[in-house]
């Protein structure tokens, strides 16, 4: 009986030979009684490791609790006030930081679309006929963009754009128009165009809509870069538009 629990015990614990274990399994399938034996045994030992892990656990969770107590004992000691303490105040303090970081970043944290539909006016631009043969079709334009239909305006004006290319109260609110659309990489483009021209009293203007296009994308550092200009000259079209502007952003 001592013979086969001692081989039962080497075969669970994988001490036998390839050989003996061999023969071991052969006498399993004949022997009954050795089998179940061997059953018993297999739950016996699981349930001793599993009792030795439940206790490694609960000896582990003792051991934390036990450093945490003398750590905050420690802590208390030196400054009064518990180690749990001092570690929300380190991550408030971080908390504190990145938010600041990310306000920079965000430039005040206003969404710019957001600032885009505070500050967008429509410029009621006079669109004058320098050839009365023109007239009919001037009159029309300026019909459709007081009115509101900017995408009648811009039609009209792409079908004899060649014609009035160089016309700068219609470029201008041609690239008014654009920006009422939602284009505002079409509207960038007529405005850079318009504020290189040979045409100074729209520069400015020119200016200011090519700032409010980049914030219709979205894009604050292009918006920022384009300001100087007009917060640098006190004389300037859309000056005190252009301070407040730069407040928000």
């Amino acid at each position: 009986m001592k013979v086969n629990e001692e081989k039962i015990d080497d075969f669970l614990l994988d001490r036998m030979s390839k050989t003996d274990r061999q023969a071991f399994e052969q006498e399993l399938e004949k022997d009954g009684e050795l089998a179940s034996r061997l059953k018993v045994q297999e739950e016996v030992m699981g349930g001793l490791a599993l009792v030795g892990k439940e206790q490694f656990k609960a000896r582990l969770q003792r051991i934390k609790k036990e450093t945490f107590a003398e750590s905050n004992t420690q802590e208390v000691a030196k400054t009064g006030r518990p180690a749990w303490f001092w570690w929300l105040v380190g991550v408030m303090v971080v908390s504190l930081a990145l938010l600041f970081f990310w306000m920079l970043n965000k430039g005040g944290g206003e969404d710019p679309n957001v600032i885009y539909a505070d500050m967008f006016e429509v410029y009621d631009v006079p669109l004058v006929q320098r050839d009365t043969d023109d007239q009919q079709f001037i009159q029309q334009l300026s019909t459709y963009y007081k009115d509101g239909a900017y995408g009648e305006f811009i039609e009209g004006f792409t079908d004899r754009s060649r014609e009035f290319g160089d016309h700068p109260e219609l470029q201008l609110s041609l690239g008014i128009s654009y920006l009422q659309t939602n284009q505002a990489l079409e509207a960038a483009a007529v405005l850079t165009q318009l504020e290189e021209s040979n045409y100074p009293a729209y520069h400015d203007h020119a200016r200011w809509y090519r700032i409010l296009a980049a914030l219709q994308q979205g894009d604050v550092q292009k918006a920022k870069e384009l300001l100087p200009p007009l917060l640098d000259n006190k004389e300037a079209d859309h000056h005190i538009e252009a301070k407040e502007l730069a407040r928000r952003l």
